[in-house]
């Protein structure tokens, strides 16, 4: 990502963090989900091979979990 002229953004709290059409987040393994996540916001939700209604986390287990991530933006 770095490579390809993103650079990362900081988050202090997903409460109060405002992404930006445009941003990629990786996110760490899970318990069961050992390869992690990958999605990007198109303006209004994060998106990956569905449409994340629900906000950041792509479903309950990263949502319980927390795991790390690190945003990337254009």
């Amino acid at each position: 990502m770095l490579r390809a002229g993103f650079h990362t953004v900081k988050v202090d709290d997903l409460a109060t963090f405002k992404p930006m059409k445009g941003d990629v987040a990786v996110i760490q393994a899970t318990t069961h989900h050992k390869s992690g996540h990958i999605q990007g916001f198109d303006g209004k939700n994060w998106i990956s091979d569905f449409v994340q209604k629900n906000g950041f986390w792509p479903g309950n287990e990263y949502r319980q979990e927390t795991p790390d991530y690190v945003i990337y933006r254009p």
